[in-house]
């Protein structure tokens, strides 16, 4: 797209604005906004203390009398460990259907773009590298879809032995 779809564009010490209805080679000039703006290196432990300390604000400001919080889909599933960094003592766990399942489900109801399911040897090779970083982390637990349909007594019990908590809490 060209100029005439920017709503913004921010060049040296002027900022420069689309002025709408009027054709593209038309800009008002003004000077650039007066916020605060970080550029720059960060280390990486600085970013994840950052991180962290973000979250735990988050987090705070959700009123609740129990001691767990249970998020759903907060990272992907194929990143291993390194979104849990971001967290004190977290815990994930990935609940994966059988591959067979999962190209079907894609290539029939789906269609999503990242799942590549053009060919079965592309989507084998995909499969097994996105669900090899799952088995490198301690901290991460993955589960069948389908055992927790037909054993779901066995997979609960292993769930709660993994995250810590008594099966009478559940």
């Amino acid at each position: 797209p060209g100029p005439s779809h920017m709503t913004a564009l921010h060049s040296g010490y002027t900022s420069l604005k689309v002025v709408p209805g009027f054709p593209s080679r038309l800009f008002q000039a003004s000077k650039p906004p007066k916020i605060k703006q970080y550029f720059g290196f960060v280390s990486r432990s600085d970013f994840k203390g950052a991180v962290r300390r973000y979250f735990e604000s988050l987090f705070s400001e959700y009123e609740t009398d129990k001691e767990y919080i249970l998020l759903d889909q907060l990272f992907p599933a194929n990143v291993g460990g390194s979104y849990l960094d971001y967290f004190d003592d977290a815990r994930a766990i990935i609940v994966d259907r059988d591959p067979r399942d999962l190209y079907f489900a894609n290539k029939i109801f789906w269609g999503s773009g990242y799942i590549p399911t053009d060919d079965v040897e592309t989507f084998i090779s995909w499969f097994k590298k996105t669900r090899q970083a799952v088995h490198q982390d301690s901290r991460i637990m993955a589960v069948r879809f389908e055992s927790v349909v037909y054993e779901p007594d066995i997979t609960l019990q292993r769930i709660c032995e993994f995250v810590g908590l008594d099966k009478s809490l559940h």
